[in-house]
């Protein structure tokens, strides 16, 4: 139990060294973003949604890694309690700010933040390989060995 706990926790690092990672490299593709298109106007529209891009790395380096520990728990109920918040956070934002391409774009951030908090938090606090959790398992072990 205490080693799948520690690998758990290594691929939450891993997560987030590799989303940061991939976010630094998004950012150093913005002296090339010219090439992309000969349009000026379509250049400078990107370098916003660049921005955002390389900062939602980390969060989803996050989510991923945190949504797949909890499908390894068999956490179902819960990882659709972590879904369908996140896109009701992402609905609101939508509904307040959609009428711009930066109002999407914090959509999605919105989304993933409210992911990426649930998952942590059901690692750290909630889940079974939280402190609490681990009181439970050792007290079902102890019940199990006294019966």
């Amino acid at each position: 139990f205490e080693e799948a706990r520690l690998s758990a926790d290594r691929m939450l690092i891993w997560g987030i060294a590799i989303g940061s990672v991939l976010g630094v490299l998004l950012l150093g593709s913005m002296p090339v973003l010219h090439m992309l298109s000969p349009m000026p106007a379509v250049v400078e529209a990107a370098r916003p949604a660049i921005l955002v891009g390389a900062g939602m790395m980390t969060l989803c380096g996050v989510c991923f890694v945190g949504e797949g520990i909890m499908q390894g728990q068999k956490k179902f109920k819960e990882l659709t309690v972590v879904t369908l918040t996140a896109s009701a956070g992402m609905l609101l934002c939508l509904e307040l700010c959609a009428d711009s391409l930066a109002g999407i774009w914090l959509s999605f951030v919105v989304f993933n933040l409210i992911r990426s908090v649930m998952v942590v938090a059901h690692h750290l606090w909630l889940g079974p390989f939280s402190a609490r959790g681990r009181r439970a398992e050792l007290e079902r072990a102890a019940a199990a060995a006294a019966l």
